[in-house]
């Protein structure tokens, strides 16, 4: 991904989106290393981030599959 000085905003939100995604997919081996070592408040926080993050985006995710 190159990034461009006249980046259009469709790529701009791509760019963004797979910031998020990247994010996420982070926090979601730290959820599994976490269970592994049974940290539970951690595991919690972690749990709540994620799930606030998909619901604040899923909505647009969906949107840009098609």
């Amino acid at each position: 991904m190159t990034k461009e000085g006249g980046i259009s905003t469709k790529r701009k939100y791509d760019v963004e989106f797979y910031r998020i995604l990247n994010a996420m997919m982070k926090i979601h081996k730290k959820i599994k290393k976490i269970g592994i070592d049974g940290n539970t408040r951690d595991l919690e926080f972690m749990r709540k981030a994620l799930s606030k993050i998909t619901r604040r985006y899923s909505s647009w995710i969906r949107s840009k599959q098609h």
